[in-house]
């Protein structure tokens, strides 16, 4: 049963599915739901980058990372953004359909150097949708992923993998490169 009143984002868990706090999403990335961008907690107002890792058989259920990011980021990717439309919540995806190569790649830096700030806290999400429901998640370190730039490429998907069946479900994760870390890493 899924809980009415929204959590904040620092008080999710996996021992029920709860009511997404994350009011606005930017994707960046978009096959059938977002794969990748930032969310705002609209219950502390605290910002997070994602990146879709996994999803189940059905492709109902994804898993993603998250990271904390700096007071403020949010705001300035919606300014960034805001060059490509007007946003639309509760998920915007901003399009570059009017703009050139100039300009697109101005963007694009603009954006990297807002999310480019401290490293925060990481985070295992897994949602039925970003804005909808939560369905579980995890800190890093309860997964045992510190350090995540040392480890090797097969051992985080199988820990992700070992951590994900545990809701009762086969997750497809693929393969993730060495060194996987998000900076520079929005699409």
């Amino acid at each position: 049963m899924i809980e009415e009143r929204a959590v904040c984002c620092q008080m999710l868990s996996s021992e029920a599915p709860q009511q997404s706090p994350f009011g606005r999403a930017i994707a960046f990335g978009f096959f059938d739901g977002p794969t990748s961008g930032v969310v705002e907690c609209s219950v502390c107002g605290r910002s997070h980058r994602y990146d879709l890792v996994a999803w189940d058989a059905n492709q109902e259920w994804r898993a993603f990372m998250f990271e904390e990011v700096e007071a403020g980021v949010f705001a300035r990717v919606v300014a960034i953004c805001s060059q490509l439309g007007v946003p639309r919540w509760p998920v915007w995806v901003p399009l570059f359909t009017d703009v050139d190569d100039a300009q697109r790649a101005k963007i694009d830096r603009d954006i990297d150097q807002a999310l480019g700030g401290k490293e925060g806290t990481q985070r295992l999400v897994v949602a039925d949708g970003l804005e909808t429901e939560i369905l579980a998640a995890w800190s890093l370190a309860v997964i045992g992923h510190e350090g995540m730039e040392t480890a090797v490429a097969d051992e985080i998907p199988r820990r992700l993998g070992e951590r994900l069946a545990q809701l009762g479900r086969h997750f497809v994760v693929p393969a993730l490169p060495k060194a996987y870390l998000w900076r520079g890493r929005r699409r």
